[in-house]
């Protein structure tokens, strides 16, 4: 899995700074202000999560990807709008299911360990889900948020400062954990910013009086 997180960087560097500036926007979104939209979010998550599994089940059955793709990222999408419990699920077990392969991989990690690091954190995320719904979800929009800037900053740096981003990508390279402290430190600050704007939405109402019943 460590490849990924080269070929990522690598790819985003030679995209032009547009797509970077949109990948930064979607951070944006996802990291600071999908408390507000939550339902919306997880369905775009789950989403593209439909479009990826379309493009490998496309490649298994070899038939042309873009129909495949298509069908399953708007049935994944349509599933987490329709049923936003199952869509919070799905969710948080791939996202901590990536997130625990990735950090094994950091680590050292190969083959087994990684697997087991993967379903392990999978089933662990897919369990809080059903029972903190609205704290995993928060998590996994902060996760994913902070993982699209990073991405996108480095895509807008690629191409306005490409020496910038070189330097990223070899510190990256040469210092395995650099990514896992800088996704840990943005994560840190979107999710305590969409939990403190939360907790102010709970306590105060659109005219401004304090809702007790939610206190």
């Amino acid at each position: 899995m460590a490849h990924y997180q080269n070929y990522i960087l690598t790819w985003i560097s030679n995209e032009s700074a547009l797509t970077g500036t949109v990948l930064f926007a979607a951070g944006l979104l996802f990291g600071f202000y999908s408390f507000r939209m939550l339902r919306f979010v997880i369905a775009v998550f789950c989403a593209g999560v439909g479009y990826a599994l379309g493009g490998t089940l496309a490649e298994v059955l070899q038939i042309p990807p873009a129909s495949v793709q298509a069908a399953t990222a708007f049935l994944l999408g349509a599933v987490a709008l329709q049923w936003p419990g199952l869509g919070n699920c799905a969710a948080a077990t791939c996202t901590f299911g990536i997130l625990g392969g990735y950090l094994c991989t950091q680590c050292g990690g190969h083959g087994l360990p990684v697997t087991v690091a993967s379903l392990a954190c999978a089933i662990v995320a897919g369990t809080l889900a059903l029972v903190t719904r609205r704290t995993m979800t928060i998590l996994v929009t902060s996760i994913i948020g902070g993982a699209l800037l990073i991405v996108g900053f480095v895509g807008f740096a690629g191409t306005v400062i490409p020496t910038f981003s070189n330097t990223f990508r070899l510190f990256a390279r040469e210092w395995p954990l650099s990514m896992p402290a800088i996704m840990v430190m943005l994560t840190t600050l979107c999710y305590a910013y969409q939990a403190n704007q939360r907790r102010g939405d709970l306590r105060f109402g659109e005219t401004g009086e304090v809702n007790r019943a939610a206190l």
